[in-house]
């Protein structure tokens, strides 16, 4: 996170408030705060909702009936939504969130979101 960028921002939203309680306008989409800096709803569609790294569905991933609207079907097998970039530094704090429903866990360890590093080009 760009915590010279938030500091900007945050600034920028206390020195344009009149005391009034009405928020002003919203930050532009990928700007770090309440909404975070990638958002992907997974409704039907992999668009990054509020930054610009739109994701792909791999391996046979398919959209499915979710709590709200839709989600994705993962067969725990191969099966993954790929957002093609690094969305976070890693170095330092970070947070990351899911809404997942486990049809089976089968006494094993399951992952909802990961982070590593992306081998070259040619070697998977």
């Amino acid at each position: 996170m760009d915590f010279a960028q938030v500091r900007a921002v945050n600034e920028s939203i206390i020195s344009g408030a009149d005391g009034s309680g009405t928020s002003g306008p919203p930050p532009p989409p990928g700007t770090p705060g309440a909404s975070g800096i990638h958002f992907y709803p997974l409704d039907g569609t992999t668009e990054d909702a509020v930054g610009n790294n739109d994701a792909t569905l791999q391996g046979g991933a398919v959209f499915a009936p979710g709590k709200n609207g839709q989600g994705v079907a993962l067969n725990g097998s191969g099966q993954f939504v790929d957002t093609g970039a690094q969305l976070l530094d890693t170095s330092g704090n970070y947070a990351g969130t899911a809404w997942v429903k486990l049809n089976k866990a089968d006494g094993s360890f399951q992952r909802a979101l990961a982070a590593w590093t992306r081998p070259p080009p040619g070697t998977r």
